[in-house]
């Protein structure tokens, strides 16, 4: 039996490597973060972004993850950096402190 490949459509925007991924609970968005300092949400039906937060040039987005309610968002950086960003308002609420564990 022969599979075909499967021709799936592109969402472009990050410039670099995508480092990080997580579902909305309601699955119609995906956040991503990546290696270029933007942290990007993307509508999974329209295949476009809806929101992006550019970070300086030294923050690489490691790690994303949404809340079960889906109104807000963390990311995490190798740098030490983790912060929660209400989506809708882009407002970032104070960072959470870094205690090695």
């Amino acid at each position: 039996m022969l599979i075909e490949p499967y021709d799936a459509p592109y969402m472009w925007g990050h410039e670099g490597s995508i480092n990080a991924v997580d579902w909305h609970p309601d699955g119609q968005y995906i956040a991503t973060g990546g290696s270029d300092g933007t942290l990007r949400v993307w509508d999974v039906q329209e295949m476009q972004q809806v929101h992006m937060l550019e970070f300086p040039e030294h923050v690489i987005i490691e790690s994303v993850a949404w809340s079960p309610d889906g109104e807000s968002l963390a990311y995490g950086s190798p740098q030490g950096t983790s912060e929660v960003i209400i989506v809708a308002s882009r407002e970032l609420l104070p960072p959470i402190a870094n205690t090695g564990d």
